[in-house]
Protein backbone atom coordinates (compact mmCIF):
# COMPACT_ATOMS: atom_id res chain seq x y z
CA UNK A 1 0.00 0.00 0.00
CA UNK A 2 1.14 3.69 -0.37
CA UNK A 3 1.51 6.07 2.08
CA UNK A 4 2.20 9.70 2.76
CA UNK A 5 3.53 9.58 6.32
CA UNK A 6 3.46 13.31 8.02
CA UNK A 7 4.44 15.18 10.79
CA UNK A 8 1.63 14.52 13.14
CA UNK A 9 2.00 10.43 12.02
CA UNK A 10 -1.51 10.43 10.52
CA UNK A 11 -1.54 8.18 7.89
CA UNK A 12 -3.64 7.80 5.19
CA UNK A 13 -4.14 4.28 2.83
CA UNK A 14 -5.46 3.91 -0.30
CA UNK A 15 -6.75 0.71 -1.57
CA UNK A 16 -5.86 -0.69 -4.96
CA UNK A 17 -7.04 1.59 -7.42
CA UNK A 18 -9.44 -0.60 -9.79
CA UNK A 19 -10.77 2.07 -11.98
CA UNK A 20 -10.93 5.89 -12.82
CA UNK A 21 -13.37 6.38 -10.08
CA UNK A 22 -10.79 4.81 -7.21
CA UNK A 23 -8.65 7.19 -8.79
CA UNK A 24 -10.24 10.12 -8.31
CA UNK A 25 -11.49 9.23 -4.56
CA UNK A 26 -7.56 8.24 -3.66
CA UNK A 27 -6.53 11.61 -4.68
CA UNK A 28 -9.21 13.12 -3.20
CA UNK A 29 -8.29 11.71 0.03
CA UNK A 30 -4.81 12.68 0.11
CA UNK A 31 -5.23 16.21 -1.05
CA UNK A 32 -7.46 16.50 2.06
CA UNK A 33 -5.29 15.17 4.39
CA UNK A 34 -2.35 17.42 3.15
CA UNK A 35 -4.89 20.12 3.54
CA UNK A 36 -5.77 19.31 7.25
CA UNK A 37 -2.18 19.22 7.75
CA UNK A 38 -1.77 23.10 6.70
CA UNK A 39 -4.72 24.11 8.82
CA UNK A 40 -2.79 22.33 11.60
CA UNK A 41 0.26 24.19 11.22
CA UNK A 42 2.44 21.08 10.56
CA UNK A 43 4.30 20.23 7.63
CA UNK A 44 5.16 17.23 5.37
CA UNK A 45 8.22 15.59 5.81
CA UNK A 46 8.50 12.48 4.05
CA UNK A 47 6.42 12.07 0.62
CA UNK A 48 5.66 8.39 -0.39
CA UNK A 49 3.63 8.95 -3.71
CA UNK A 50 4.70 11.80 -6.04
CA UNK A 51 2.23 11.37 -8.75
CA UNK A 52 -0.68 12.89 -5.79
CA UNK A 53 1.74 15.98 -5.11
CA UNK A 54 1.46 16.48 -9.20
CA UNK A 55 -1.98 15.80 -8.87
CA UNK A 56 -1.91 18.79 -6.25
CA UNK A 57 0.47 21.05 -8.15
CA UNK A 58 -2.15 20.50 -11.54
CA UNK A 59 -5.23 21.37 -9.45
CA UNK A 60 -3.56 24.71 -8.48
CA UNK A 61 -3.75 24.12 -5.19
CA UNK A 62 0.39 23.99 -4.32
CA UNK A 63 0.80 27.62 -3.14
CA UNK A 64 -1.58 27.02 -0.34
CA UNK A 65 -0.36 22.73 0.39
CA UNK A 66 3.39 23.55 0.13
CA UNK A 67 4.26 27.26 0.84
CA UNK A 68 7.48 29.01 0.02
CA UNK A 69 10.31 27.17 2.16
CA UNK A 70 8.52 23.97 2.47
CA UNK A 71 10.80 20.83 2.69
CA UNK A 72 9.73 18.14 1.22
CA UNK A 73 11.93 14.30 2.24
CA UNK A 74 12.51 11.93 -0.15
CA UNK A 75 14.87 8.64 -0.52
CA UNK A 76 17.60 9.28 -2.37
CA UNK A 77 20.65 6.32 -3.53
CA UNK A 78 24.41 7.61 -4.28
CA UNK A 79 25.30 5.28 -6.23
CA UNK A 80 28.78 4.47 -7.54
CA UNK A 81 30.30 1.61 -9.36
CA UNK A 82 31.66 0.32 -6.31
CA UNK A 83 29.37 1.16 -3.77
CA UNK A 84 25.81 3.55 -2.65
CA UNK A 85 24.64 5.30 0.18
CA UNK A 86 21.01 5.97 1.38
CA UNK A 87 20.75 9.64 1.81
CA UNK A 88 17.05 11.58 3.16
CA UNK A 89 17.14 13.89 -0.02
CA UNK A 90 15.71 17.50 1.20
CA UNK A 91 14.13 19.56 -1.93
CA UNK A 92 12.75 23.11 -0.68
CA UNK A 93 10.17 24.75 -2.32
CA UNK A 94 11.38 27.95 -3.99
CA UNK A 95 8.37 28.86 -6.14
CA UNK A 96 4.95 28.15 -7.70
CA UNK A 97 4.29 29.52 -11.03
CA UNK A 98 4.48 27.85 -14.54
CA UNK A 99 6.40 25.76 -16.86
CA UNK A 100 6.30 25.19 -20.75
CA UNK A 101 6.00 21.27 -22.03
CA UNK A 102 7.37 19.81 -24.92
CA UNK A 103 4.36 20.22 -26.47
CA UNK A 104 4.25 23.79 -25.84
CA UNK A 105 1.60 23.89 -23.47
CA UNK A 106 2.05 26.14 -20.30
CA UNK A 107 1.07 24.39 -17.31
CA UNK A 108 0.97 25.05 -13.28
CA UNK A 109 4.10 23.97 -12.15
CA UNK A 110 6.03 24.24 -8.15
CA UNK A 111 9.97 24.96 -8.38
CA UNK A 112 12.03 22.91 -5.92
CA UNK A 113 15.85 22.79 -5.33
CA UNK A 114 18.28 20.87 -3.11
CA UNK A 115 18.14 22.52 0.47
CA UNK A 116 21.71 21.23 0.72
CA UNK A 117 24.34 20.15 -2.20
CA UNK A 118 24.96 16.86 -3.28
CA UNK A 119 27.61 15.05 -1.30
CA UNK A 120 30.48 15.03 -3.84
CA UNK A 121 31.72 17.40 -6.41
CA UNK A 122 32.62 17.17 -10.04
CA UNK A 123 33.13 19.89 -12.93
CA UNK A 124 30.42 21.59 -14.51
CA UNK A 125 32.26 20.42 -18.09
CA UNK A 126 35.61 18.62 -18.50
CA UNK A 127 38.74 20.73 -20.08
CA UNK A 128 38.44 19.89 -23.88
CA UNK A 129 40.67 18.56 -27.07
CA UNK A 130 42.13 21.44 -28.84
CA UNK A 131 41.43 19.81 -32.21
CA UNK A 132 38.55 17.34 -33.48
CA UNK A 133 40.11 14.84 -36.29
CA UNK A 134 36.86 14.49 -37.93
CA UNK A 135 38.16 13.06 -41.17
CA UNK A 136 41.20 11.70 -39.34
CA UNK A 137 44.89 12.99 -39.52
CA UNK A 138 47.90 11.02 -41.50
CA UNK A 139 50.75 10.05 -39.70
CA UNK A 140 53.12 13.05 -39.59
CA UNK A 141 54.54 16.35 -38.29
CA UNK A 142 51.71 19.24 -37.40
CA UNK A 143 51.40 22.40 -35.51
CA UNK A 144 48.96 24.58 -34.00
CA UNK A 145 48.47 28.37 -33.84
CA UNK A 146 47.97 29.66 -30.48
CA UNK A 147 46.13 33.31 -31.49
CA UNK A 148 45.88 35.88 -29.09
CA UNK A 149 47.04 33.08 -26.39
CA UNK A 150 46.20 32.37 -22.79
CA UNK A 151 47.89 31.86 -19.87
CA UNK A 152 51.45 29.66 -20.60
CA UNK A 153 50.36 29.71 -24.18
CA UNK A 154 52.28 32.73 -25.62
CA UNK A 155 50.72 34.47 -27.97
CA UNK A 156 50.90 33.67 -32.26
CA UNK A 157 53.06 30.95 -31.33
CA UNK A 158 53.47 28.09 -33.25
CA UNK A 159 53.32 24.70 -31.08
CA UNK A 160 54.69 21.30 -33.56
CA UNK A 161 54.43 17.78 -32.95
CA UNK A 162 54.36 14.62 -34.35
CA UNK A 163 52.00 11.90 -34.85
CA UNK A 164 53.25 8.81 -35.26
CA UNK A 165 50.52 6.51 -36.35
CA UNK A 166 47.26 7.61 -38.40
CA UNK A 167 44.25 9.17 -36.60
CA UNK A 168 41.09 7.62 -37.51
CA UNK A 169 38.16 9.64 -38.00
CA UNK A 170 36.19 11.43 -34.85
CA UNK A 171 39.83 11.55 -32.68
CA UNK A 172 40.84 14.46 -30.99
CA UNK A 173 44.48 15.82 -30.25
CA UNK A 174 44.71 17.01 -26.50
CA UNK A 175 47.52 18.69 -24.68
CA UNK A 176 48.03 16.36 -21.94
CA UNK A 177 48.10 18.65 -19.05
CA UNK A 178 46.37 22.56 -18.75
CA UNK A 179 48.26 24.60 -20.86
CA UNK A 180 46.40 27.50 -17.58
CA UNK A 181 49.80 26.47 -15.22
CA UNK A 182 51.80 24.58 -17.71
CA UNK A 183 53.31 25.88 -20.82
CA UNK A 184 52.37 22.84 -23.28
CA UNK A 185 55.13 20.00 -23.39
CA UNK A 186 52.64 16.70 -24.88
CA UNK A 187 49.83 16.39 -26.98
CA UNK A 188 47.82 13.43 -26.08
CA UNK A 189 46.15 11.49 -29.15
CA UNK A 190 42.67 9.81 -28.81
CA UNK A 191 41.17 7.66 -31.20
CA UNK A 192 37.74 8.74 -29.93
CA UNK A 193 35.80 11.05 -28.04
CA UNK A 194 34.98 8.16 -25.55
CA UNK A 195 38.08 6.75 -25.16
CA UNK A 196 39.44 7.18 -21.59
CA UNK A 197 43.71 6.14 -22.65
CA UNK A 198 45.29 8.32 -25.05
CA UNK A 199 46.82 5.94 -28.14
CA UNK A 200 49.76 8.09 -28.08
CA UNK A 201 51.83 10.51 -26.24
CA UNK A 202 53.28 13.52 -28.58
CA UNK A 203 56.07 15.75 -27.59
CA UNK A 204 55.51 19.40 -28.10
CA UNK A 205 58.07 21.87 -29.48
CA UNK A 206 58.11 25.81 -30.65
CA UNK A 207 58.12 25.65 -34.08
CA UNK A 208 55.60 25.29 -37.36
CA UNK A 209 57.67 22.62 -39.67
CA UNK A 210 55.09 20.27 -41.29
CA UNK A 211 51.01 20.62 -41.78
CA UNK A 212 49.20 23.66 -39.84
CA UNK A 213 46.30 22.85 -38.32
CA UNK A 214 44.66 26.55 -38.02
CA UNK A 215 44.48 28.78 -35.27
CA UNK A 216 43.11 28.99 -31.34
CA UNK A 217 40.39 31.65 -31.39
CA UNK A 218 37.41 32.77 -29.73
CA UNK A 219 34.85 31.58 -31.79
CA UNK A 220 35.41 27.29 -32.32
CA UNK A 221 35.11 25.82 -35.55
CA UNK A 222 34.53 22.60 -36.53
CA UNK A 223 37.87 21.72 -36.27
CA UNK A 224 39.62 24.10 -33.96
CA UNK A 225 38.38 24.57 -30.40
CA UNK A 226 37.68 28.09 -28.58
CA UNK A 227 41.13 29.30 -27.02
CA UNK A 228 39.55 28.79 -23.34
CA UNK A 229 37.91 25.50 -23.62
CA UNK A 230 40.89 23.36 -24.17
CA UNK A 231 42.37 24.81 -21.33
CA UNK A 232 39.66 24.99 -18.81
CA UNK A 233 36.17 23.45 -20.09
CA UNK A 234 33.20 24.73 -21.92
CA UNK A 235 31.06 26.96 -20.25
CA UNK A 236 27.61 25.94 -21.97
CA UNK A 237 24.68 23.95 -20.18
CA UNK A 238 23.19 22.50 -23.22
CA UNK A 239 26.56 20.47 -23.59
CA UNK A 240 27.60 20.08 -20.42
CA UNK A 241 28.17 16.95 -18.31
CA UNK A 242 26.53 18.56 -15.75
CA UNK A 243 23.36 18.27 -17.26
CA UNK A 244 23.62 14.88 -18.86
CA UNK A 245 24.68 13.38 -15.15
CA UNK A 246 21.79 15.31 -13.65
CA UNK A 247 19.29 13.92 -16.08
CA UNK A 248 20.04 10.61 -16.60
CA UNK A 249 19.01 7.36 -14.74
CA UNK A 250 21.99 5.24 -16.29
CA UNK A 251 24.09 3.14 -14.48
CA UNK A 252 27.92 4.17 -14.08
CA UNK A 253 29.74 3.90 -17.89
CA UNK A 254 25.84 4.81 -19.40
CA UNK A 255 25.25 8.12 -19.34
CA UNK A 256 28.27 10.40 -20.59
CA UNK A 257 27.78 10.88 -24.71
CA UNK A 258 30.50 13.48 -26.61
CA UNK A 259 28.51 16.33 -27.25
CA UNK A 260 30.55 17.91 -29.92
CA UNK A 261 33.49 17.14 -31.51
CA UNK A 262 36.14 18.47 -28.72
CA UNK A 263 34.15 16.97 -25.66
CA UNK A 264 35.54 14.74 -23.25
CA UNK A 265 34.70 12.11 -20.70
CA UNK A 266 33.22 13.59 -17.19
CA UNK A 267 35.31 12.29 -14.58
CA UNK A 268 32.87 10.97 -12.51
CA UNK A 269 30.83 9.63 -15.94
CA UNK A 270 32.42 5.62 -14.92
CA UNK A 271 32.08 5.69 -11.31
CA UNK A 272 28.91 7.29 -10.86
CA UNK A 273 25.13 6.35 -12.01
CA UNK A 274 23.00 9.06 -13.25
CA UNK A 275 21.19 11.41 -10.65
CA UNK A 276 17.46 10.18 -11.13
CA UNK A 277 18.85 6.63 -11.07
CA UNK A 278 18.59 7.09 -7.39
CA UNK A 279 14.87 7.91 -6.69
CA UNK A 280 11.65 6.11 -6.86
CA UNK A 281 9.75 5.73 -10.33
CA UNK A 282 6.81 7.99 -9.20
CA UNK A 283 9.46 11.32 -8.12
CA UNK A 284 10.79 10.81 -11.47
CA UNK A 285 7.75 10.45 -13.16
CA UNK A 286 6.27 13.57 -11.53
CA UNK A 287 9.16 15.33 -13.18
CA UNK A 288 8.21 16.51 -16.53
CA UNK A 289 10.92 18.07 -19.13
CA UNK A 290 10.61 21.55 -18.84
CA UNK A 291 11.73 24.36 -21.02
CA UNK A 292 15.18 25.79 -19.25
CA UNK A 293 16.67 28.70 -21.55
CA UNK A 294 20.35 29.54 -21.45
CA UNK A 295 22.00 32.63 -22.31
CA UNK A 296 24.72 31.42 -24.85
CA UNK A 297 28.63 32.71 -24.18
CA UNK A 298 29.96 35.65 -27.31
CA UNK A 299 31.63 32.52 -28.71
CA UNK A 300 28.42 30.59 -29.30
CA UNK A 301 26.73 33.46 -31.11
CA UNK A 302 25.41 35.25 -28.19
CA UNK A 303 25.97 39.18 -27.31
CA UNK A 304 26.90 41.20 -25.03
CA UNK A 305 22.90 41.65 -23.40
CA UNK A 306 21.54 39.69 -25.99
CA UNK A 307 18.67 37.35 -26.54
CA UNK A 308 20.14 34.56 -28.33
CA UNK A 309 19.75 31.60 -25.65
CA UNK A 310 20.41 27.50 -26.13
CA UNK A 311 16.36 26.16 -25.33
CA UNK A 312 17.14 22.25 -23.58
CA UNK A 313 13.74 20.37 -21.89
CA UNK A 314 15.61 19.32 -18.44
CA UNK A 315 13.86 17.45 -15.73
CA UNK A 316 16.74 18.49 -13.22
CA UNK A 317 18.95 21.64 -14.05
CA UNK A 318 20.52 23.81 -12.32
CA UNK A 319 19.48 27.48 -11.37
CA UNK A 320 20.53 30.31 -13.40
CA UNK A 321 21.44 33.71 -11.33
CA UNK A 322 18.70 35.39 -12.04
CA UNK A 323 16.12 32.89 -10.59
CA UNK A 324 18.57 32.68 -7.81
CA UNK A 325 18.06 36.51 -7.63
CA UNK A 326 21.65 38.04 -8.29
CA UNK A 327 22.84 40.94 -11.13
CA UNK A 328 22.30 38.63 -14.27
CA UNK A 329 23.98 41.66 -16.14
CA UNK A 330 26.62 41.54 -14.78
CA UNK A 331 27.44 38.20 -16.54
CA UNK A 332 26.55 39.91 -19.80
CA UNK A 333 22.85 37.89 -19.56
CA UNK A 334 19.42 40.31 -19.57
CA UNK A 335 16.55 39.96 -17.30
CA UNK A 336 13.68 37.04 -18.20
CA UNK A 337 16.39 35.39 -20.96
CA UNK A 338 17.00 32.68 -18.25
CA UNK A 339 13.63 32.50 -15.93
CA UNK A 340 12.17 34.68 -13.36
CA UNK A 341 13.73 35.39 -9.47
CA UNK A 342 12.43 32.50 -6.74
CA UNK A 343 10.46 34.27 -4.21
CA UNK A 344 12.39 31.79 -2.03
CA UNK A 345 15.51 33.51 -2.24
CA UNK A 346 14.07 37.22 -3.00
CA UNK A 347 12.90 36.55 0.68
CA UNK A 348 15.95 35.09 1.60
CA UNK A 349 18.07 37.66 -0.06
CA UNK A 350 15.60 40.53 1.22
CA UNK A 351 17.19 43.32 -1.06
CA UNK A 352 14.77 45.57 -3.09
CA UNK A 353 16.62 44.82 -6.15
CA UNK A 354 18.76 41.82 -7.18
CA UNK A 355 21.89 40.60 -5.13
CA UNK A 356 24.89 42.67 -6.83
CA UNK A 357 27.49 39.81 -8.28
CA UNK A 358 31.19 40.46 -7.44
CA UNK A 359 30.06 41.16 -4.15
CA UNK A 360 29.89 38.70 -0.95
CA UNK A 361 26.26 37.82 0.06
CA UNK A 362 26.46 34.79 3.02
CA UNK A 363 22.65 34.34 2.56
CA UNK A 364 23.21 32.28 -0.68
CA UNK A 365 25.82 29.96 1.03
CA UNK A 366 25.61 26.48 1.39
CA UNK A 367 26.79 23.32 2.60
CA UNK A 368 26.64 19.44 1.18
CA UNK A 369 24.63 16.12 2.31
CA UNK A 370 26.75 15.11 4.94
CA UNK A 371 28.41 18.29 5.86
CA UNK A 372 25.87 20.73 6.30
CA UNK A 373 28.11 23.17 7.74
CA UNK A 374 31.06 23.71 5.55
CA UNK A 375 29.79 25.76 3.10
CA UNK A 376 30.74 24.89 -0.47
CA UNK A 377 31.73 26.43 -4.00
CA UNK A 378 28.77 25.66 -5.76
CA UNK A 379 28.34 26.22 -9.29
CA UNK A 380 24.97 27.53 -11.36
CA UNK A 381 24.09 27.05 -15.00
CA UNK A 382 24.82 30.68 -15.94
CA UNK A 383 27.71 31.57 -18.75
CA UNK A 384 29.81 34.30 -17.91
CA UNK A 385 29.20 35.25 -22.10
CA UNK A 386 32.53 36.85 -22.27
CA UNK A 387 34.34 33.72 -21.90
CA UNK A 388 33.81 30.42 -23.13
CA UNK A 389 35.03 28.75 -20.11
CA UNK A 390 33.23 30.51 -16.86
CA UNK A 391 30.26 29.44 -15.47
CA UNK A 392 28.13 31.38 -12.45
CA UNK A 393 28.80 30.05 -8.63
CA UNK A 394 28.57 31.29 -5.62
CA UNK A 395 32.29 30.99 -3.50
CA UNK A 396 32.12 29.26 0.29
CA UNK A 397 32.16 32.78 1.45
CA UNK A 398 29.41 33.90 -0.61
CA UNK A 399 30.92 36.11 -3.06
CA UNK A 400 28.71 35.60 -6.31
CA UNK A 401 31.33 35.37 -8.98
CA UNK A 402 32.17 32.64 -11.80
CA UNK A 403 35.02 30.00 -12.39
CA UNK A 404 36.40 27.77 -14.51
CA UNK A 405 34.07 24.91 -15.96
CA UNK A 406 36.44 22.03 -15.38
CA UNK A 407 36.95 23.07 -11.68
CA UNK A 408 35.60 20.47 -9.60
CA UNK A 409 32.66 22.10 -7.38
CA UNK A 410 29.28 21.43 -6.05
CA UNK A 411 25.58 21.81 -6.83
CA UNK A 412 22.58 22.25 -5.40
CA UNK A 413 20.07 21.09 -8.71
CA UNK A 414 16.57 21.82 -9.26
CA UNK A 415 13.53 20.76 -10.91
CA UNK A 416 9.81 21.27 -11.39
CA UNK A 417 6.73 19.21 -10.48
CA UNK A 418 3.60 19.82 -13.00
Amino acid sequence: MTTVQVDSDLLVRKPPLLDETGHIIATELAKQTLLMEKSLNTSITRISDWIEVADLVKEGLAPEVFPLGTVLHTPWTDVRASSSTEWDFLWRVVAHGSATLRDGSTVPAMYLQSSLCLPFSFPFDEREAFYAAKDGLAAGTYHINSGAGYQQMAANTDYQFTIAAEVPAGGQLMFKSSTYSTAPAVVNVYHSAGASAAAEECAVTVGSEGTSLGTLATEPTDYVNNIHRHVLGSNRWSQSAARQFLNSTAAPGSWWAAQNGFDRPSAIAATSAGFLSGFAEDFVEALQPVLVKTALPYCDGGTSGGTQADETWDRVFLPSAEQLYWVCTWLGIPYSLEGDAWDYWKRVYGGASPATMGATHKEFCLGSMGAESTMRYVFERSAYRSYGSDVAYCYSTGNLNANYASYGYFCAPACCIC
